[in-house]
């Protein structure tokens, strides 16, 4: 059995024929470049729309290619338009048992992810920026995980908390009023 991550991977595994091949798109990452498309300015987008396409026609490439494929979520298995991918959701289950509540903190908004994918950095200063303004004066963000962007960084003042990579999400949520995923770009889930 051969076993690809991704397009990426899988181009290099299209010519083998003597192994069962299967592939993890983990996201249907031409819905993540179709969303994309209306944040990018108006002379780019045919651009993109091209580019947009071209993965397209090399997902699909790639199902014919696999003998079978998985995919995060239904919404990315639909894009792919074939009934036989497996979806294989990921993250952490907690069963019925809720966190213990941190009783003094302060009210705060957690939005936790790679602070350096493009549609992270996009939901943060969405979330800074357009939200933020219509929230009581007490009110505080964190931005919480993996940052070396410095337009997240520059989010940071006394009312953003930007973090960086931390031990313990968990305890950030634990410490938080809401966490929030204010997501308007981008394809999957990849937690």
């Amino acid at each position: 059995t051969l076993f690809c991550q991704l397009i990426r991977a899988g181009q290099y595994a299209t010519s083998v024929t003597s192994a069962w091949k299967v592939i993890d798109f983990v996201d249907a990452f031409s819905l993540n470049l179709k969303r994309n498309i209306q944040t990018e300015p108006l002379y780019l987008k045919p651009f993109y729309y091209l580019r947009m396409q071209k993965i397209r026609w090399f997902e699909q490439k790639m199902l014919r290619t696999f003998n079978s494929s998985m995919i995060i979520s239904e919404t990315d298995k639909s894009v792919m338009n074939n009934d036989e991918i497996l979806v294989v959701p990921n993250g952490v289950t907690q069963g019925t048992k809720s966190l213990p509540v941190d009783a003094s903190a302060q009210k705060s908004i957690v939005f936790s992810g790679n602070m350096d994918y493009w549609p992270n950095e996009d939901a943060a200063r969405f979330l800074v920026e357009e939200i933020l303004p219509h929230l009581d004066e007490t009110i505080e963000v964190h931005l919480v995980g993996i940052n070396n962007n410095p337009n997240v960084t520059k989010l940071a003042s006394e009312r953003v908390v930007v973090t960086g990579r931390v031990p313990s999400v968990i305890d950030y949520l634990q410490r938080a009023t809401v966490a929030v995923c204010p997501m308007r770009l981008g394809a999957g889930q990849q937690n």
